[in-house]
């Protein structure tokens, strides 16, 4: 949805609201009842903006520039709101522009330098 700045007139939203829409090849226009953002964009693109996921069974002993660097290397990018979770047992969550499946739920085998399986990290969009 685009939020309509308080200064704008209807016409000057509608016209930047349909330039947005060309911009990002969106199909559609949606129109919502709201006070502050009531025009939106549809049928757009696959979308590559930063979503919120949740990594479980993560190594406890793990910093956060660990999992970052692993994040990174395994194609998430911009890797952001990542901290460790207040328990053990529970998943660390994060920000970070998704793999090329970025709904699937993907889940990674961790060996050590023998090739003996060490544990499994789950890592999936957090809904």
């Amino acid at each position: 949805w685009l939020a309509k700045a308080e200064d704008e007139t209807n016409t000057e939203y509608l016209t930047r609201a349909a330039a947005e829409a060309t911009k990002y090849k969106a199909t559609d226009m949606a129109y919502r009842m709201s006070k502050t953002a009531y025009l939106g964009l549809r049928g757009l693109p696959e979308d590559h903006s930063p979503k919120r996921h949740v990594a479980r069974g993560v190594p406890h002993y793990w910093t956060p520039g660990d999992v970052a660097t692993w994040l990174t290397d395994r194609g998430y990018a911009e890797v952001k709101n990542l901290g460790p979770p207040p328990t053990r047992r529970m998943p660390w969550y994060f920000t970070a522009v998704p793999t090329d499946k970025p709904d699937d739920t993907h889940i990674y085998t961790l060996t050590n330098a023998a090739g003996d399986v060490t544990g499994r990290i789950t890592v999936e969009r957090w809904k």
